[in-house]
């Protein structure tokens, strides 16, 4: 090993070790039973001990450790207090935002779609009667892909309303085909007729609608995950399963790639975070805090429109966040 250069490893090595507060002298031993020429070693430790950089890492590594202690108080916190997800009717604007929305809790709220025609007149045949020759976007081919939500844009094709809502009849339980919110189907002025089926409720939401639209067979899933947005999710037919974990676990946080979760759900519970289930009906609604990891299955051909356009505020914005959609 030439004196001149020690090998990056090495210089990782030092960096992790003296932010963990191993001090030079045993830094520049294990450098030498390594095999660093101790001249090299000790110029090296004593570089990366004076530099800027290190300083810098100290004060993040500091602020790191107070970020997982307030979330490690969250945690205890949202452990204790016993409540499920609560399913709840009559729910005045100034409750919901009290109760669930200032404290990020999800809630599904009974009442919200209910009356809604969609509900009743939202089938296959008749989405494929109103939009009939629209063209729109759809995933195919999902199975073919290790992550197929992350990669969407790999299986997207081009079909119109009447041929994908004939396949979804034909698909029976399979997660290959799909139309997610990223193919922004409820953008197009071709879905206008469709929100004459679809009410307002203004105790939460503003007249100006922002909403994504969800249409497939059963057995459409998506893994866990989390959104920078708070969502009100309304389920228009079919039954969707709603699995969540709160969003306080810094190990969670840390091994996401993306919005996505490094683990399953059931590796997550078995690592110590607590589980939530619910499963939406036609007609309800679940309000679904940002942050909120998530993973959702249809257990049966399922449609369902979120909505964006809250009454107040909701987003809380993190620097460096950018938006997604499930």
């Amino acid at each position: 090993m030439s004196e001149a250069q020690l090998a990056p490893q090495w210089q990782d090595w030092i960096v992790d070790n003296a932010l963990a507060g191993v001090d030079a002298p045993e830094l520049i031993e294990t450098l030498v039973e390594g095999g660093v020429p101790e001249a090299l070693a000790r110029s090296e430790v004593s570089a990366i001990l004076a530099s800027p950089g290190l300083r810098a890492a100290r004060k993040l590594n500091r602020r790191v450790d107070r970020r997982d202690a307030l979330l490690g108080l969250l945690q205890t916190l949202e452990r204790g207090h016993g409540r499920g997800i609560e399913r709840v009717e009559g729910l005045s604007g100034d409750e919901f935002y009290a109760r669930y929305v200032r404290h990020a809790q999800p809630v599904v709220l009974t009442d919200v779609a209910r009356d809604w025609p969609a509900v009743s007149k939202w089938t296959p045949e008749y989405l494929g009667q109103v939009l009939g020759a629209t063209k729109l976007q759809i995933c195919e081919g999902r199975d073919q892909l290790e992550h197929p939500d992350r990669d969407y844009s790999r299986c997207v094709s081009t079909t119109t309303m009447a041929e994908y809502a004939a396949k979804v009849r034909a698909a029976g339980v399979t997660n290959d085909l799909y139309m997610i919110a990223n193919n922004r189907v409820a953008e197009q002025p071709e879905f206008a007729p469709l929100f004459d089926d679809v009410g307002l409720d203004e105790r939460y939401l503003t007249p100006k609608r922002a909403c994504s639209f969800w249409f497939g067979p059963a057995g459409t899933r998506t893994p866990l995950h989390h959104d920078s947005c708070n969502i009100l999710f309304c389920q228009l037919r079919g039954q969707k399963r709603f699995r969540m974990l709160a969003p306080w676990s810094a190990r969670l946080a840390d091994a996401a790639v993306g919005y996505y979760a490094g683990e399953t759900l059931e590796q997550a519970i078995a690592a110590g975070e607590r589980g939530y289930e619910v499963v939406l009906e036609p007609g309800e609604a679940l309000y679904l805090p940002g942050w909120w990891w998530h993973e959702v299955l249809a257990l049966d051909l399922s449609v369902s429109l979120s909505f964006l356009n809250f009454r107040e505020p909701t987003t809380i914005e993190l620097r460096g966040a950018d938006a997604t959609e499930d």
